[in-house]
């Protein structure tokens, strides 16, 4: 588990064209989904605390976040027919995603979902 809290999630919806705006400002892609090795690391984690994001571990609770928010972001937009089409074949749009979150983080985000999929809609209409 990155130990993700409902403060975490609520503000990263809250927060996140901040942390976009902040992140390209130092010249770091959001999508990378390896922000740890990255040479900015301490910049990255001090625009998460900036953001609400707790310690320790902030970018792999931003990333969680990140990874949980697609998953639900795919689900949202399947349909009940999509959805049971998809069982038949034994096929899951966001397994590959699903691997590397810990349920425990992931409910965590799906409390917030509602939140976290405005956040997200928002974040593609940039």
């Amino acid at each position: 588990s990155a130990g993700v809290t409902d403060s975490d999630v609520k503000n990263w919806a809250k927060n996140l064209p901040s942390i976009i705006k902040e992140f390209d400002k130092i010249g770091v892609d959001p999508a990378d989904s390896y922000l740890e090795a990255i040479d900015e690391k301490e910049k990255v984690e001090d625009v998460l605390q900036k953001n609400g994001i707790s310690g320790p571990d902030r970018i792999a609770k931003f990333e969680t976040i990140v990874r949980s928010a697609a998953i639900l972001k795919i689900e949202a937009e399947l349909d009940e027919d999509s959805k049971e089409m998809l069982k038949l074949m034994n096929m899951d749009p966001t397994a590959e995603l699903k691997k590397n979150i810990n349920q425990k983080d992931y409910d965590v985000v799906a409390a917030n979902s509602k939140a976290v999929i405005k956040a997200m809609d928002a974040f593609d209409d940039d």
